[in-house]
């Protein structure tokens, strides 16, 4: 099967572009929410978002990016914020 056709590697392969998207907007707009990032990233990548598991696959890289000490997530709220002191992210 062509990998250009082979949904689970065009998604491993677009995961570091989301990534750095989900930082991007988050950065942008500190405070947003969940659904608003979920909204964006369907927005920018409409080829991708049409999976079953987008959503999950979104909400998964924000775990990570939360575990990995990039972004803060205020439960109560449901705010994102980007963690400004990372030296990853800087």
């Amino acid at each position: 099967m062509d990998s250009n056709f082979d949904p689970i590697k065009v998604v491993s392969n677009s995961i570091s572009d989301i990534t750095v998207s989900i930082l991007d907007y988050v950065d942008s707009n500190p405070g947003i929410d969940g659904i608003s990032i979920l909204n964006q990233m369907c927005s920018a990548y409409p080829s991708l978002s049409d999976r079953a598991y987008f959503n999950d696959d979104i909400f998964f890289i924000l775990d990570v990016l939360v575990d990995k000490g990039h972004l803060y997530f205020d439960f109560q709220e449901d705010s994102w914020y980007v963690i400004a002191n990372n030296p990853e992210t800087c």
